[in-house]
């Protein structure tokens, strides 16, 4: 599906927590910069592929009756936003996220997950 002008907002945040009583906090995908960056920067290749995900999983978000948990994008968000909190925090046991749209600088939420139980291996 190209939806090049149909876009759901101007900018899109992702925003996670690890238990019910902690707020809210953004994740981001940001990378610093370095000089050979400009050549070689997997960091940021990797960042790029996530937001790509994330973007894809918005797309698939528009069709009627659709099973998020069944998509494809949404378990590559989960595994990776998994993956990213658990090296963060690594007595993380569960965490929730959602991704909120903006369109004129006004948030909206698009999208919450239940709560997903960490797998330790």
């Amino acid at each position: 599906m190209w939806n090049f002008f149909d876009r759901s907002g101007d900018a899109i945040e992702i925003r996670f927590k690890l238990s019910e009583y902690m707020t809210w906090q953004k994740w981001s995908i940001e990378k610093e910069l370095s000089p050979v960056g400009l050549f070689f920067n997997a960091d940021l290749n990797l960042s790029l592929a996530h937001y790509n995900i994330v973007e894809h999983f918005i797309t698939d978000l528009q069709v009627e009756g659709v099973d998020t948990e069944q998509l494809t994008s949404y378990k590559l968000l989960k595994s990776f936003l998994m993956v990213d909190l658990t090296e963060r925090w690594s007595n993380t046991v569960q965490f929730q996220f959602k991704i909120l749209v903006y369109k004129d600088s006004k948030p909206t939420d698009l999208f919450a997950s239940p709560w997903i139980q960490v797998e330790k291996s």
